[in-house]
């Protein structure tokens, strides 16, 4: 990957994309060699509802500790990841345009906020997600492509990756149409999310009934891999318009972040998959304007948190903004909850 420049403009626009060229090299777009192939990043202007998006995949992965230079933006340092899973997506599904953060993320405010805010409607738009995982969890990749059992030494791998722990992966998977996995570093056709979390969700199974533990003994053990479970559940029979609040603040219970508000900008992608176009959004605290949108659709499940209520107009039933944790974190859904 070579380096290349940013035009003041891209830190206005809310959604990018990183797209195949042809094009020499100018000042006024960024282009950068990946794989082999030249890319560049093109403006698309506000996030599209998913009948009117291009066609692109969205990559999720988890941002490793060691930071190193960016060459989209180089005043902004990147995760030393996001080189080479862009390497990885790129030789194993050559896809027609990328959604990264490292590349579309933009770094000035309010852009940057409403980008945030729309997190939900980007993963939604996309034709597929990807999500690149740690080079380790190849062999139980390997093993899912060879239609092998999956043994306690491959859930291991899969409970230690930190993709699985994020709380990103939970708005970014449940959004997805289509998801696959695939380990950095791989050329391989990805694993499609079905056969993925069949097999992992058959060799718990197998597990809890070899060591006779139930739900509640193999979450203490494998707490990253029951949220797995739990993520995969929503995945599967839930859409943004019917999960509640509660529902996705026990899915964020047990998960990390690198940023306080990521806790927040997560929820808010998995509660709205509707594209937030008014830059205004964007000055409302993250915390606060995750409880407005679900006002707006008549949830109210928020409330049932622990954390202090506030005062003045709310009548002390309100949470302050801050963290909501729900007062029984346990898998459940159902309309009635809001």
């Amino acid at each position: 990957m070579r380096e290349a420049s940013r035009n003041s403009g891209h830190e206005e626009s809310v959604f990018w994309l990183l797209v195949p060229s042809s094009d020499p090299a100018s000042s006024e777009t960024v282009l950068i060699d990946v794989a082999g192939q030249r890319w560049r990043v093109v403006d698309h202007k506000a996030v599209p509802f998913p009948a009117q998006a291009p066609e692109y995949i969205c990559i999720s992965y988890f941002w490793a500790d060691r930071r190193t230079a960016n060459p989209f933006d180089s005043e902004r340092p990147m995760s030393s990841r996001a080189q080479p899973v862009l390497e990885t997506a790129i030789a194993s599904s050559r896809p027609p345009a990328i959604w990264l953060d490292a590349a579309c993320m933009p770094s000035q405010e309010p852009a940057r906020g409403l980008c945030l805010r729309n997190m939900g409607a980007i993963y939604a738009a996309a034709s597929g997600v990807l999500a690149v995982l740690s080079p380790s969890v190849s062999i139980l990749l390997d093993k899912v492509r060879r239609e092998e059992a999956v043994g306690l030494e491959e859930l291991q791998l899969l409970e230690a990756d930190e993709w699985v722990s994020r709380m990103w992966t939970y708005q970014e998977m449940v959004n997805s149409k289509i998801i696959s996995f695939i380990a950095e570093g791989e050329t391989r056709d990805p694993v499609t999310g079905y056969d993925l979390l069949n097999a992992v969700g058959y060799a718990i199974m197998q597990y809890c009934k070899v060591e006779q533990v139930d739900a509640y003994e193999f979450r203490k053990r494998y707490p990253h891999l029951d949220a797995l479970e739990t993520l995969t559940v929503d995945w599967l029979r839930a859409d943004y318009s019917k999960r509640s609040a509660y529902q996705i603040m026990s899915a964020m219970v047990g998960r990390t972040a690198v940023y306080h508000d990521d806790y927040f900008y997560a929820m808010i992608g998995a509660i709205t998959s509707t594209p937030v176009p008014d830059p205004n959004d964007a000055a409302l605290s993250p915390p606060e304007y995750f409880m407005r949108v679900c006002e707006e659709k008549g949830d109210f499940s928020f409330i049932y948190s622990s954390a202090p209520r506030a005062s003045g107009d709310a009548g002390g039933w309100r949470p302050r903004p801050g963290l909501l944790p729900p007062i029984v974190p346990w898998l459940s859904d159902g309309e009635g909850q809001t």
